[in-house]
């Protein structure tokens, strides 16, 4: 367990959605308690799965290439993923230990080999390094 820090606009989403219920809980389930650690996947299966159906139905009837394919499946940890190199991509100022203490690693090398991702912006800002040296 530990402690993050959000965004003013995060923070007041969640403001909102707490108001709505009763609970200490943010996202309480049925019986106020927390949520099976699966439950989001399957949120998100059933997301893609419409998605995907809405997808397909639009093809056979369009023939449109841009609904030829919905979205790639993604988990919850696939966001943390997403998160964690965007934190890196967006503010190179970042220091590796920052992100690490976030994400609650306990060895800096997780961080570094797992969420430091080389990027199209990266490749960029290194030939870009490059031609000042």
């Amino acid at each position: 367990y530990r402690k993050i820090s959000i965004n003013q606009l995060i923070f007041e989403m969640l403001t909102k959605l707490k108001a709505t219920n009763n609970s200490k809980l943010v996202f309480p389930n049925q019986k106020d308690n927390y949520f099976n650690l699966s439950k989001p996947n399957n949120w998100l299966n059933s997301i893609i799965d419409m998605g995907s159906s809405d997808y397909s139905a639009a093809f056979k009837l369009t023939h449109d290439p841009k609904y030829q394919s919905f979205i790639p499946q993604i988990t919850p940890h696939g966001f943390r993923h997403t998160h964690a190199t965007w934190l890196f991509e967006k503010n190179p100022g970042i220091l590796p230990k920052t992100v690490q203490k976030r994400l609650g690693h306990k060895n800096i090398g997780v961080t570094l080999n797992i969420y430091t991702h080389v990027s199209s912006n990266q490749n960029e800002l290194l030939s870009d390094t490059l031609n000042q040296i």
